[in-house]
């Protein structure tokens, strides 16, 4: 029996009972939530539909869960589409259609009717009766003072009752002629799959009635001829985009359920369900049953059997065997186009398909602009995770497909992710250098990523791929892990021609690249390698630049500067594009030997033009140009900018500071030139620090006489700042100070005077000197009080 929800003017639940129609006094005098009672004037409406229809014609809305997260900003969507004649909300199971409109019922001050569809009503005779019934029931007389009174008789312009069905004229006709609007609820339109009984509704919102407003929801879009509306305005469509919960309206739900998480498991939450209610309020559940599991949110659901059989029972059952076969094949792929797919399965007419799945299934939506599709993230998931614990070598062969595709249409990215996916490192390899240096000679987070998904076991089997991690690995600072794969590398390509298959030759100086940027052995190796790759390279390899960088600077270090300065004017003019961070890198080391020439303008110009292109491609932040910023703050020092040197000498001291263990010659130089500008910006305290800290890692280098060199200058300068600021106990010359930071070194007076150009017996009268003004009677006494007042560091080499 139907009776008035207990909000205002609307048809709803009555009690469940007997069949007996309830009198007045045995309806409840308060709403759900506790809102006032229905006016007299509703329930006299009331009584009348009583009597006029039968139990089995109730116009009952849903009841509302008691969970229920209000949606406001929707609500007031529904509320004010005053000019849409019909209201369609059309999204998958799960995404709360119903719950938002018995919402809107029960804020609605207009009569209303409800009708949930189902399958019997794919009878037409049925559907005729039920509509027939919804109609007359609004068509009934409606005495409320708070309602418009009837308006004249009569048809308004533009509407054609003519196209209704017989039995839909005459209540039609009645609400034409009504002064207050009426709305009609049809909920579960999804269920109608009979066409007649479709083209009864499609006669219905077709015709028009102009005191009727039609409110549909369904799983599916349906095939109801709304584009006219839709021109003309009249209609108004949420869709899962729009029905999808936001973060907050999602913590609420949670909340409700009784689950309480964190802002980061939440945000990650509504990412992957897409804001899909049912598939959050499932979540909570799981979530609230493993809270102590040390697992994270998205990956409990993702691993859920529940999550697997709601979307297979919801959202698979509406497709036909071959629409799901398709679904589930081409979960593989991130996004749908007819061509692409067409390639992955073998076969033709998938634009086709993918129209008619889109209609039976909201969760593969068309994307705009283009003719692909995407399916829903996690139904994707669900379905793909499927696949691969069935048919794990067809999930290989269909990513395989897809690679192949997408090469030939130019998306080598794309390329690259599906034979990564396909677990294929050799083609990965392949497909990354075939793009010259663009993935490895730079900090790209893409290259990271496919090589963190393949691993070190399967990335060691290809030698292209091994190369690109140690390119990685020298990209972002760290020359061990580059020398470690450089080996690797290596190894590969020994097993690939034991097997017969001779390695190509931009390969084998890929490896003397990585040898040579780790020069284990000191900056002859350096030298070495790095000349070996520049005979195996053509000038047309984007790799030969960095080939030219690293044999320029090794041999600057080792005193053949004419030589090592045509190296890195190749490094930056060797081919059309070079590397830009080899371009940067090379800037940096020929204004460093400008500078080391007294050529200062020089050196401004091509700093300059290093910073240049470190502005342009975003790597001011990049760690491994530290020495970038430190000649900058030489340069400018120099040029008499105190603070532009002082900001420079800050980044080049932060960003060296987070660079990993690099290579030994960089960290020297870079050091040794930080000293020298804070010298000069009488810092003398860092100065010191700095090159204690250079010091040590020029062991590393095997004693390069180049950065031994620029060392004992750059020693020499800070003592000269020092003597002239008076610095040190009892006054201490230059000479004695340049005597003072060998003595905690494991040099002999005589060793120590072949450094500084003077005889051991010198060098003997000098430290005892120094003794004597430290007040110490031994060398080790004189280092420990040095120490202590901060005239040296006590690890100096």
């Amino acid at each position: 029996m139907p009776a008035l929800d207990q909000t205002s003017h609307s048809i709803s639940e009555r009690r469940p009972g007997d069949g007996r129609r309830p009198e007045p006094a045995e309806r409840p005098r308060r709403r759900r939530g506790g809102a006032p009672a229905p006016s007299p004037a509703a329930e006299t409406f009331q009584a009348l539909l009583d009597a006029e229809l039968g139990a089995e014609h109730a116009l009952l809305p849903p009841p509302i869960p008691a969970r229920h997260v209000p949606r406001p900003r929707l609500l007031r969507r529904l509320q004010g589409a005053d000019e849409a004649s019909v209201v369609l909300l059309a999204a998958p199971a799960g995404y709360g259609k119903s719950t938002l409109l018995a919402d809107w019922v029960q804020h609605e001050r207009r009569p209303v009717a409800w009708l949930t569809l189902t399958a019997l009503d794919n009878d037409p005779e049925v559907l005729l009766e039920r509509l027939s019934h919804a109609l007359g029931a609004l068509a009934s007389p409606w005495p409320s003072q708070e309602l418009d009174a009837a308006a004249p008789g009569g048809v308004p312009a533009g509407i054609d009752l003519a196209r209704l069905p017989a039995p839909l004229r005459a209540q039609a006709a009645t609400l034409n002629a009504i002064g207050c609007h009426r709305l009609l609820v049809l909920d579960d339109v999804h269920t109608l799959r009979s066409p007649d009984a479709v083209r009864i509704l499609a006669e219905l919102i077709g015709a028009g009635c102009a005191q009727l407003q039609v409110a549909l929801a369904s799983r599916a879009e349906p095939a109801l001829g709304l584009g006219r509306l839709r021109a003309s305005g009249r209609l108004l469509q949420l869709g899962p985009d729009d029905l999808e919960m936001t973060a907050d309206e999602a913590r609420r739900l949670l909340s409700a359920a009784g689950l309480e998480i964190e802002d980061p498991d939440l945000l990650s939450l509504v990412d992957y369900t897409e804001g899909w209610a049912a598939a959050l309020f499932l979540a909570a559940v799981l979530l609230r049953s493993q809270q102590d599991s040390g697992v994270g949110a998205v990956e409990t659901v993702r691993e859920a059997t529940e999550v697997d059989e709601y979307v297979r029972e919801e959202i698979l059952v509406a497709l036909s065997a071959a629409q799901r076969s398709f679904m589930i094949r081409t979960s593989v792929l991130p996004w749908l186009s007819p061509g692409l797919c067409d390639a992955v399965l073998e076969t033709d007419g998938s634009g086709e398909l993918m129209r008619l799945i889109s209609h039976r299934s909201l969760m593969l939506t068309p994307q705009h602009g283009t003719q692909g599709y995407r399916c829903h993230s996690l139904v994707r998931d669900v379905l793909r995770r499927g696949l691969e614990l069935r048919e794990p070598g067809e999930v290989a062969a269909l990513h395989m497909r897809a690679s192949d595709w997408l090469v030939e249409q130019g998306d080598v990215e794309g390329a690259i992710d599906h034979a990564v996916a396909a677990r294929n490192p050799r083609r990965a390899g392949e497909l990354i250098w075939s793009q010259g240096t663009r993935f490895v000679s730079n900090l790209d987070a893409r290259l990271r990523g496919w090589l963190a998904a393949l691993g070190e076991e399967q990335i060691a089997q290809a030698p292209a791929l091994s190369l690109a991690a140690a390119f990685e690995a020298l990209a972002r600072g760290d020359a061990a892990a580059c020398e470690r794969w450089g080996l690797r590398t290596a190894a590969a390509l020994d097993r690939d021609e034991a097997a017969g298959e001779p390695a190509e030759q931009w390969l084998r100086a890929g490896v003397s690249l990585a040898r040579a940027a780790g020069a284990p052995r000191g900056i002859p190796e350096m030298a070495a390698e790095a000349g070996a790759a520049c005979e195996l390279l053509d000038e047309t390899s984007t790799m030969r630049p960095l080939a030219c960088l690293l044999r320029g600077v090794a041999l600057q270090l080792l005193g053949e500067a004419g030589e090592g300065r045509t190296a890195l004017e190749q490094a930056v003019h060797g081919i059309s594009e070079p590397a830009v961070r080899v371009e940067a890198l090379a800037l940096t080391e020929l204004a460093l030997a400008d500078s080391g020439d007294g050529e200062w303008e020089l050196a401004t110009d091509r700093i300059a033009r290093a910073r240049e292109v470190l502005d342009a491609h975003d790597l001011e932040r990049d760690p491994t140009f530290a020495i970038t910023y430190a000649v900058g703050a030489l340069v400018a020092s120099e040029l008499g900018h105190g603070d532009d040197a002082k900001r420079d000498l800050a980044t080049a001291g932060r960003l060296l500071g987070e660079l990993g263990d690099y290579m030994g010659w960089y960290e020297v130089q870079a050091r040794t030139v930080m000293a020298r500008t804070c010298a000069r910006l009488a810092d003398v305290a860092r100065a010191r620090t700095l090159l204690a800290e250079a010091s040590r890692w020029a062991r590393r280098t095997n004693r390069v006489e180049s950065l031994v060199a620029a060392l004992d200058t750059a020693w020499g300068e800070v003592d000269d700042v020092c003597a002239a600021a008076g610095d040190g106990p009892g006054l201490l010359t230059i000479a004695e100070l340049r005597i003072l930071r060998f003595l905690p070194t494991h040099l002999s007076f005589r060793e120590i005077g072949e450094r500084l150009h003077v005889s051991g017996n010198t060098v003997k009268t000098q430290a005892h000197a120094v003794y004597t003004k430290l007040g110490a009677g031994s060398r080790s006494e004189a280092v420990a009080k040095a120490a202590a007042i901060g005239l040296i560091d006590v690890t100096i080499v």
